[in-house]
């Protein structure tokens, strides 16, 4: 049931992800080849496949599985596989490969592109001891780079892809730097993460998200609209 048109687009993961492209094939294939994912996924509801797995009355976990083993073994069987070259951390100059990253590094940080501590100091926060006005600094270069204000779990949302090489650096250069949003809190003394942007001068008074308005009463207390912070008033 493998098409050529599947064939084109593993082709296309490979160039832009390496070794790692399995990882990301069952997502692309939802987008891009959507009726490929569809046949592939109904033979797993069909239980057709995948009955030796450990999740096999699970349609969803036999689909991934399929849609990363079987177009990779297809793959193997018709192009040769170089190995992984080394290439220099923009962020540390560390030297690694692509095949020393994890798959959720690939999933929230794109192709390779830093190493892998540095991805996991950006997905974690900074651990070690930092000062307010560095914590400061680190988010509003973050939230300059991204051209918004950043959501409490920022370090868990993936890296645009779309943006110039440079930019996505400073992006995942100022989330290794700022240090988790709780331990930010503590270190700037206040209680919300509102608060927080709003010490660092990303925003002013009220804040309109994508739902509501983020504000704060006269007493301190955070806020979701307008209307509540005028009855908390």
């Amino acid at each position: 049931m493998w098409t050529r048109d599947g064939d084109d687009l593993v082709d296309a993961l490979i160039e832009t992800y390496g070794a790692m492209w399995p990882w990301v094939c069952p997502r692309r294939l939802l987008t891009r080849l959507p009726a490929l994912a569809e046949s592939l996924h109904d033979l797993a509801l069909r239980k057709l496949i995948g009955q030796g797995h450990t999740y096999r009355d699970r349609s969803d976990a036999v689909y991934e599985h399929a849609s990363m083993y079987g177009p990779f073994h297809a793959a193997r069987a018709r192009r040769s596989w170089p190995d992984a070259l080394p290439q220099a951390c923009p962020l540390c100059a560390a030297v690694f490969t692509a095949g020393q990253l994890n798959p959720w590094i690939i999933r929230q940080f794109g192709p390779a592109r830093w190493c892998k501590q540095c991805c996991v100091q950006a997905r974690n926060g900074h651990g070690g001891v930092v000062t307010p006005r560095v914590g400061r600094q680190a988010l509003t270069v973050f939230s300059t780079s991204m051209g918004a204000a950043p959501p409490q779990d920022f370090c868990q949302r993936p890296v645009p892809l779309d943006l110039p090489a440079e930019q996505r650096d400073a992006i995942v250069g100022a989330m290794a730097a700022c240090p988790p949003s709780a331990t930010l809190r503590g270190l700037l003394g206040v209680g919300s993460w509102i608060e927080v942007l709003r010490t660092t001068g990303i925003v002013s008074d009220a804040w309109r998200p994508a739902r509501g308005t983020h504000c704060i009463a006269a007493d301190g207390h955070p806020c979701r609209s307008l209307a509540e912070r005028i009855i908390d008033d």
